[in-house]
């Protein structure tokens, strides 16, 4: 099951309430594909108020049900190009965590895997969007996180989703070298698409002070969600939002 997402505090309305601050450079917009309408769902307003606002949009698209023969026989293309020639220009995230087990694409054989990413990424570049290819930073135990790149003539930005759940793990500038580097021998960009430290960490204030200090990463994206989600007969919590005096601690991007 695909845990279900909730809104946090939302980065538009933060810098309203701080518009001294310093703003994101980066934030991202959600898009879920609707089997429906066959086409992706999103608030495009919201898109082009971040626009508006100076800041770069992200595209993080859900693409389930869809399936890889599906995407491969073209059922899907329409969908693909009116995501990318509206996105006008933004860079998308598809196929997120690919190797890891929690989404149905990270089961899908890695052959095909990599077909699918360079389909689609074509497609996207074919309207002036970009592709990100983004892995777990704990993704399936042997696998190489590389394993399903298509390529850099389809892949604009690598990047990685990795979490803080305890107090005993290291900080970012240490916890994160290793994969920065493996995904920066692409030659890309590197990209933390999703992070954040749990609001019960006593140590979230330093941990997010931290992200600043990451070497070799171009853009962090705070994960502003609350997750709910079952797991052993039970519903659990994952709150990863941001109260608005955490606008403050977002001096994130490298100089």
């Amino acid at each position: 099951m695909i845990p279900a997402m909730e809104a946090g505090t939302g980065i538009l309305e933060a810098i309203a309430a701080h518009p001294s601050e310093r703003k994101p450079e980066v934030v991202p917009v959600w898009a879920r594909y609707d089997g429906a309408s066959g086409h992706f769902r999103l608030d495009w307003s919201v898109l082009e108020g971040i626009r508006r606002a100076g800041m770069e949009p992200v595209i993080y698209a859900e693409s389930q049900p869809m399936t890889p023969q599906g995407i491969l026989a073209g059922e899907h293309d329409d969908a693909f190009r009116l995501l990318a020639a509206r996105s006008r220009g933004a860079a998308i995230r598809i196929f997120h965590e690919c190797n890891g087990g929690l989404f149905p694409w990270g089961k899908w054989p890695i052959p095909q895997m990599k077909n699918v990413f360079h389909y689609v990424g074509e497609l996207f570049h074919a309207e002036g969007a970009r592709l990100i290819y983004c892995v777990s930073a704990r993704g399936k135990r042997g696998d190489d996180m590389l394993d399903r790149y298509p390529g850099g003539d389809v892949v604009d930005i690598v990047a990685f989703d990795e979490f803080r759940r305890s107090n005993s793990e290291r900080l970012p500038p240490l916890q994160w070298a290793w994969t920065t580097q493996r995904l920066a021998s692409t030659g890309k960009p590197v990209w933390v698409c999703e992070t954040g430290a749990e609001a019960v960490t006593t140590n979230r204030g330093l941990w997010m002070a931290s992200l600043k200090d990451v070497a070799g990463v171009a853009a962090i994206l705070i994960f502003d969600f609350r997750i709910v989600f079952p797991h052993e007969g039970q519903t659990l919590v994952d709150d990863w939002r941001w109260n608005k005096a955490m606008i403050r601690q977002w001096n994130l991007l490298p100089a």
